[in-house]
C-alpha cells in the first residue's frame, strides 16, 4: 500500500508539472555542457571524460513553455578531450518586453512551484503517518496471533482435561452402579451380612464425597471457560477496532487523491486563464506594433 501511495504522488506530481508546461532539466553524466540550458558552478579535473562534459548534477532545472526559468546546476570535467567552444555568459539578445514577460512568468511559476513543494511536504507527512500507521497494525496483529496461538494452546489443554474428566466421571458412574448392585445384594442378604452392609455404607460415603469433590472441579473448569469465553470477546472487540482504524486510513488516503484531483483541475483552470491573458497581451502588442511608425 506504501510503494502504491508513494507511486501515485509521484504521478501526480509529474502531471501537475506536464499541466503547467513545466519540463525539468536533469542532465546525465557524460552529456555535453549546454551553456544555454546548465549552469557549471564547479570543474573537476577527469581524464575519462571530454573537457566541458557533465560530470554529476547538482540541482535540476526548468523550462516554461519552452522558456527557461532556471538553469540547472552541474559539475562539468576539465583537462580531458577538447570540447569545443568556451562556456558563454549570455547566448542571444532579448527584447526588454520578452525579458518583462519571462519575468512576469517566471514568478508566477515559483510562487506555484513553491505551493507545489508545500504539497509535497504535506503528502509526505501523510504518508509518513500512514506507514507509521500500517507499522502499528502490523505490530497489533503480529501480538494478536501470537496472543490467539497461545489460546488454541491453552484450549487444548483444557479440553483435553475436561475429556479426562468426562472418562473418569463415566468409571465413576459405573462404579456407582456396581455399587448400587451391590447394595442390593446386600439388603437381600441383610440379615447374615451385616458386617458387609457397614462396609459398603462406608464406601458410599466415600462415593458421595468423590462426587462432590468432582462437582467441584466441574464448577473450576465451567467458571475457567467462562473466562476465556470473556477473553475472546475482548480480543474479538480489539480486532473490530484495528479494522476500524484501517477503514479510516483508507477513507483518509482516499480523501487526500480527491484534494489532489481538486488541486489539479484548479492548476489547469488557472493555466487556461493564463493562456487566454497571454492571448489578449498578444492581440495587445500586434495592435500597438501595427500602430508605431516605422
Amino acid at each position: 500500500m506504501l510503494e502504491g501511495t508513494r507511486s501515485n504522488l509521484g504521478m501526480t506530481y509529474n502531471q501537475l508539472l506536464n499541466a503547467i508546461g513545466v519540463t525539468p532539466i536533469a542532465p546525465l553524466p557524460g552529456e555535453r555542457f549546454n551553456d544555454e540550458l546548465h549552469t557549471a558552478i564547479e570543474t573537476t579535473p577527469n581524464s575519462f571524460l571530454p573537457d566541458k562534459a557533465v560530470v554529476s548534477l547538482v540541482r535540476k532545472g526548468y523550462m516554461l513553455n519552452g522558456e527557461l526559468i532556471r538553469p540547472a546546476e552541474v559539475v562539468i570535467s576539465k583537462g580531458g578531450e577538447p570540447g569545443g567552444e568556451e562556456i558563454k555568459t549570455e547566448t542571444r539578445h532579448e527584447t526588454i518586453l520578452s525579458k518583462f514577460m519571462r519575468r512576469v512568468e517566471s514568478r508566477v511559476f515559483k510562487r506555484r512551484f513553491e505551493e507545489l513543494e508545500e504539497r509535497e511536504q504535506e503528502l509526505s507527512k501523510n504518508e509518513q503517518m500512514l506507514q507509521n500507521t500500517v507499522k502499528e497494525l502490523e505490530a497489533r496483529e503480529e501480538e494478536f496471533k501470537k496472543r490467539m496461538e497461545e489460546w488454541a494452546k491453552r484450549k487444548e489443554a483444557e479440553e483435553s482435561w475436561i475429556h479426562e474428566l468426562e472418562q473418569r466421571k463415566e468409571v465413576l458412574i459405573a462404579e456407582l452402579e456396581a455399587s448400587k448392585r451391590q447394595l442390593g445384594i446386600i439388603h437381600e442378604h441383610l440379615n447374615t451380612l451385616d458386617a458387609k452392609k457397614d462396609k459398603m455404607v462406608i464406601e458410599s460415603i466415600a462415593l458421595d464425597r468423590y462426587n462432590k469433590e468432582l462437582l467441584t472441579e466441574k464448577e473450576k473448569l465451567l467458571n475457567a471457560i467462562e473466562e476465556m469465553e470473556r477473553t475472546k470477546e475482548s480480543v474479538n472487540a480489539e480486532l473490530r477496532e484495528i479494522e476500524e482504524r484501517k477503514t479510516r486510513s483508507i477513507e483518509e488516503l482516499f480523501k487526500l487523491k480527491e484534494e489532489v484531483q481538486k488541486t489539479r483541475e484548479l492548476l489547469n483552470a488557472e493555466l487556461r486563464a493564463n493562456e487566454e491573458r497571454e492571448e489578449e497581451k498578444g492581440k495587445e502588442l500586434s495592435v500597438m506594433e501595427c500602430e508605431l511608425p516605422c
